[in-house]
Parts: structure tokens; sequence; C-alpha cells
């Protein structure tokens, strides 16, 4: 019984989703949007330009660099994602569980956890959190979610004698680099401590960055990311116009099949749970 209530309820989000999805206009405002954009060969801000969508493309500039206020590290990129994790207990998933010896009681584990963002404008708490700099394309800063775009590579620059200095380990995990609290003694797993806290980050590569493209909605001095239900973008390369209505329809393809996919799978799945008569 539970089990074709369950496959009911799955086939019925699986449709609503399927519908939701192929009765939303947002691909064809996006469409229209890219179509009707102004591409700019000389990134020069136009007051007549005010409310459309513009498209420019070249080589940025980062007027300044990043400056984390949590231990004043300094960045020569103009964003900066600052990762923070804490070493606790977590519950075992249910794989992990079912290779446990027969008759253990044990349901936890030890894991780093990536600790939450911090509020905006907090930016000194030993939490998570997106730092921008300064970076300019033409006449037009780049802000926001458009920053976050770039792309971005694993921070490598703690030394030794930073760590020591904050009574601090160096560790290196999964190709990453982090600086992690540690207890005062020789014991290289003094960071396995329960409650232990460590961070690193990852930096804007400006060197894939070299030349991008950016496409936003014009207001005043700026491009503005989400306006009126479209949606900018950020790409790396310059990129003409027909280039970036090619990568949009690409996107809005991978988009469609990843959709039907899914809610054709959920579908599926729940009429095979409610439908599927008993052996």
């Amino acid at each position: 019984m539970f089990r074709k209530i369950g496959g009911i309820i799955l086939l019925v989000i699986g449709v609503g989703l399927g519908f939701l999805f192929f009765t939303s206009d947002e691909f064809d405002k996006q469409t229209a949007g890219y179509a009707n954009a102004v591409y700019l060969t000389d990134n020069k801000l136009v007051p007549q330009n005010e409310g459309k969508i513009i498209i420019i493309a070249g080589t940025p500039l980062v007027k300044k660099g990043v400056v984390d206020p949590l231990y004043n590290i300094k960045f020569d990129a103009p964003f900066v994602f600052r990762i923070a994790q804490e070493y606790r207990k977590v519950p075992l998933t249910a794989q992990e569980e079912k290779s446990l010896p027969k008759g253990s009681k044990n349901t936890m584990k030890m894991k780093w956890e990536r600790l939450p963002f911090a509020d905006k404008g907090d930016s000194k708490s030993f939490l998570c959190a997106y730092l921008p700099g300064d970076l300019q394309l033409g006449d037009f800063p780049i802000k926001g979610m458009f920053l976050r775009q770039l792309p971005r590579k694993p921070y490598k620059g703690f030394t030794d004698a930073f760590a020591w200095q904050r009574n601090m380990k160096l560790q290196t995990d999964d190709d990453k680099l982090y600086v992690t609290q540690a207890q005062v003694t020789n014991d290289s797993n003094s960071y396995r401590r329960n409650g232990a806290l460590r961070f690193t980050y990852e930096v804007a590569d400006m060197k894939e960055a070299k030349d991008i493209t950016v496409i936003g909605r014009q207001k005043g001095k700026e491009l503005i990311y989400e306006s009126d239900e479209f949606y900018g973008q950020l790409y790396v390369g310059k990129l003409t116009k027909e280039q970036v209505k090619g990568k949009l329809k690409s996107e809005q393809n991978i988009g469609t099949i990843t959709a039907v996919v899914c809610c054709g799978l959920m579908a599926a799945g729940g009429a095979y749970l409610a439908f599927k008569k008993p052996a």
C-alpha cells in the first residue's frame, strides 16, 4: 500500500515538473534578449542603451585585488571564494551502513564538513564567503554574479610561516592546500580532533579568463545580471554575437535533455511502483 502511494506521489511530481518546464517561457525570454542585444565593439558606455541587453567582449582589467579581512590575505585576483570547514561527526550514508560488520552499532563517522556562508557584510567570521575585488571591462565594472562565473583555481600560496604564526598547520587534501587548526604539539594528526577548523581559497583564474564576454542589461553605469526575468552571463573568450547565441542554444538544448530525462525517470519509476501487480 505504501509502495503504491509513494509511486503515485513520484508519478505526480514527475509529470508536474515536466508540465512546468515545458510551459515555461524562460527560454523564449532569454532567446529574445540575446537576439535583440546590442553588441558594443568599443565597450563604451552609451546612455541611449539604458535598459537594453548589452554584449561586451575583450580583455578585462583587475583594478583592485581581493583582501580577505579574516587574516588580511591579499590576492591579485578580482574574485575569491573562501572555503571554511569543520571536522565533526556526521551520520553514515545508507551505503556505508550496509558495509558495516554485522552487529555494529556505529552510525557516525568523522568528516570535514563545509561551514555555512557568512551573512552579507560579515566577511570576518570564520565561515565560507564570496569576496569580490574590482574588475573592469571597457567602461563597465564587472560585479556580483558575473564575478562568480569566472573560472577558478585552488590557491597554493600558503607558507609554513603563515600557518605557524597563527598556530596552525598546512594540510594538502584532494589537491587543495588548507591552513588547519592545530594543537601545540608535534603530532602531525592533531588537526583531526573533533571541532577543528580549516580553510582554503579558490581564486579567479585570470590567465584562463584573459579575454571574457559579458552579457547583461545596462542600468546606469553598469551591467545588471538579473533583470525582468533575463539572466546575464559571463563567458571565457572574446565571442561574437553569433557565437554568444550559439552558446545559449547549446545550453538550452542540454537543459531540455536533462529535464526530459529527469522528469521521465521520475514518472516512469512512479508508474512502476504504483501499478505493478504484487508478485
